[in-house]
């Protein structure tokens, strides 16, 4: 008998953990609102003849109530309409609740891709880019969290109207 009353004393125990550990699973917020980035920096890495590296740091602005714990992310990365590179970074990083912070991601191309791209923009006055890709929350419940983001730079503004990438 007492053995029959410690089973269903310990049956209960695990039932109600159990029934914990799914209530607390189900407050967490299913509705994330994505982070918006934004491009902050762009660095070129040593290269090689066939391939260009580089570091693009992105702002991460969280417009949520609740902290994002971020396990990385992988991003792509287009100029003027046409895929350019590819890029990963591994960074952990907590954007605090309705705040921001940065992640640095390596991205790399070919150089025929830079070639192509330098002699578009010699067509051109600016850089359209677009950057898209998936971030990865930390956590029990592994979720992935697409963003993406455009922009354009205005090629003569930066280089104070002194723009000539072709010969007169």
């Amino acid at each position: 008998m007492k053995i029959v009353a410690a089973v269903k004393g310990w049956t209960a125990r695990a039932v109600t953990l159990l029934a914990l550990l799914l209530v607390s699973a189900c407050a967490t917020p299913e509705n994330i609102e994505p982070p918006a980035f934004r491009l902050v920096d762009m660095q070129l890495l040593p290269g090689s003849l066939f391939e260009q590296r580089f570091e693009l740091t992105l702002r991460i602005l969280n417009p949520n109530d609740f902290d994002l714990d971020l396990d990385g992310a992988n991003m792509k990365l287009r100029l003027n309409d046409r895929d350019f590179a590819q890029g990963v970074s591994d960074q952990r990083v907590t954007v605090p609740r309705l705040g921001e912070g940065e992640m640095r991601f390596t991205a790399a191309t070919s150089v025929l891709d830079v070639v192509q791209q330098v002699m578009t923009m010699a067509e051109r006055e600016d850089l359209a880019y677009e950057i898209s890709g998936t971030a990865f929350l930390q956590g029990f419940e592994r979720r992935a969290v697409p963003y993406s983001l455009a922009g354009e730079l205005d090629l003569r503004q930066l280089t104070g109207g002194q723009l000539r990438l072709t010969p007169e």
